[in-house]
């Protein structure tokens, strides 16, 4: 199967329609695809099929009649959702994917999980952001980064349903002045994210490893003192509003945290690296609690390792960003989080100058 398969599906609501009806290894014939489509003729519906089998969407066995279907899960990946329509729809009702998908990572470590128009606009913002940095004093430097750090503080935490205003994490970070009529919890949260923002670039620093031990250690550092049982769970979590439900059995939990840490190895590029971590580690949830914000500084650490601009999501809407995780949750599709990854990027890189000086 070819790993350009991002780039070549370009595909017809109907054929949208048809890979979101299929599953990995259930066989349909052309018949079955026809009664969702009364009027289509039995012709378009096979080129259809024929095009989908083409990008490597659907697998195929037998020929003419006998011809039988079914989907790839590398296409799962890339099989496009309108999330206002999806969500209008109970859980139950969503043809999740109730549980774990062992084959998600596999999935892709073997695919190109980006665009060719979107691997460009990457580089060209990492271009504007490493030219940013040029001639750049260190107190300039300084005052940018701790800038980025309250702000991707602020941001993250919000995220996670924080209430702190960007205003009021300033005075706390700053001034280690906590806001009025907020809880301590909620001050810890951002602190958290301080501490494991600057271990992250410290770790770049003396080059310590990304495996288990280093994401178990931002874990530690994001949840201190919020009453979270650090080290991996060995009880079931649920997910709000999901019908998904993780792994519960720790050793599963760290085999499972392996083959995600080699399957971010196993990418030479850093973009594709961190979409597999901040989506991979949420998705796996190995911890208690704090499973998204430990991803983020996750994908940050490795956004850092290569000399590329940290994500602040900033600008990001935080319903969008939940919507965006969810589907690959419930769908393993990494077509809405990817298109929210390109945008936070291009916007990190533009407006933060924090490259390291030249």
């Amino acid at each position: 199967m070819s790993n350009t398969m991002s780039d070549k599906m370009i595909l017809t609501p109907r054929q949208q329609q048809i890979l979101r009806g299929a599953r990995v290894g259930e066989w349909f014939g052309a018949g079955a695809v026809a009664e969702l489509f009364p009027g289509i003729s039995a012709a378009t519906i096979r080129r259809d099929l024929g095009e989908l089998v083409e990008y490597g969407a659907l697998e195929k066995t037998g020929e003419n009649k006998g011809s039988k279907y079914a989907l790839t899960e590398q296409s799962r990946l890339f099989i496009p959702y309108e999330l206002d329509s999806y969500y209008q729809q109970e859980p139950d009702d969503r043809s999740a994917l109730t549980e774990y998908n062992f084959a998600a990572f596999s999935a892709m470590k073997s695919a190109s999980l980006f665009t060719t128009v979107q691997h460009e606009q990457l580089a060209q913002a990492t271009n504007t952001f490493l030219g940013n940095a040029r001639d750049m004093s260190s107190s300039l430097h300084q005052r940018e980064l701790e800038r980025f750090v309250i702000e991707f503080s602020w941001k993250s935490s919000k995220i996670e349903g924080n209430t702190y205003t960007l205003l009021d994490t300033e005075f706390l970070l700053k001034n280690g002045i906590e806001a009025i009529g907020k809880s301590k919890y909620e001050a810890k949260m951002i602190i958290n994210h301080k501490n494991a923002y600057l271990f992250a670039v410290e770790s770049m620093r003396r080059a310590l490893p990304i495996d288990a031990a280093y994401i178990e250690q931002l874990h530690r550092l994001v949840t201190e003192g919020l009453g979270v049982e650090h080290g991996l769970r060995n009880r079931i979590v649920g997910i709000s509003g999901s019908a998904y439900t993780p792994l519960a059995m720790r050793q599963q939990l760290r085999e499972q945290l392996g083959v995600l840490t080699q399957t971010i190895a196993s990418k030479d590029n850093a973009y594709e690296q961190t979409l597999i971590a901040v989506l991979g580690l949420s998705y796996l949830q190995p911890f208690e609690d704090g499973n998204k914000r430990t991803a983020r500084i996750l994908a940050n650490s490795l956004l850092l390792r290569a000399g590329l601009a940290p994500l602040s999501y900033r600008s990001v809407d935080e319903r969008e960003y939940k919507e965006a995780t969810l589907i690959f949750y419930e769908q393993n599709s990494i077509q809405p989080f990817r298109e929210l990854f390109v945008e936070q990027y291009v916007y990190s890189a533009t407006h933060y100058n924090i490259a390291e000086p030249q």
